[in-house]
C-alpha cells in the first residue's frame, strides 16, 4: 500500500492560500478570507477521507476470503458508499457463476 495521498489542485491551492495569508503582518491579515479559505480546506478533507475510508473498505471486501466475513465487509462497503438496495442483490454472486 502506497504512503501517499493525492489531493485535487483545489485543496492544495487552498493550502497555499492560507500559508501565504498567515505570512503577511497579522494587521493586514483579511480574516474573512482565512475563515473561508480554512472552511474550504475542512470541506476537501473531510472530502477526500471519505474517499479513503470508502476505498480501504472496498480493498478489505474484495481482498478478504470468501464466506460470512467476506460478506460482512461487502455490506459494509455498501453502506459506507451509500449505494442503494436497488443497486445491489442480497449476496455476492460468484465470478464462477456468471458465465
Amino acid at each position: 500500500m502506497s504512503n501517499r495521498v493525492l489531493i485535487s489542485k483545489k485543496l492544495f491551492c487552498d493550502v497555499l492560500r492560507l500559508l501565504l495569508h498567515l505570512e503577511h503582518d497579522p494587521d493586514l491579515i483579511d480574516f474573512d478570507e482565512v475563515r473561508s479559505i480554512c472552511a474550504s480546506i475542512d470541506a476537501g478533507i473531510s472530502e477526500k477521507l471519505d474517499k479513503m475510508i470508502r476505498h480501504d473498505a472496498f480493498t478489505a471486501y474484495k481482498t478478504a476470503n470468501p464466506g460470512a466475513e467476506r460478506e460482512l465487509l461487502r455490506k459494509e462497503y455498501i453502506e459506507l458508499a451509500q449505494i442503494r438496495g436497488s443497486f445491489t442483490s442480497g449476496y455476492e454472486i460468484p465470478y464462477s457463476e456468471l458465465s
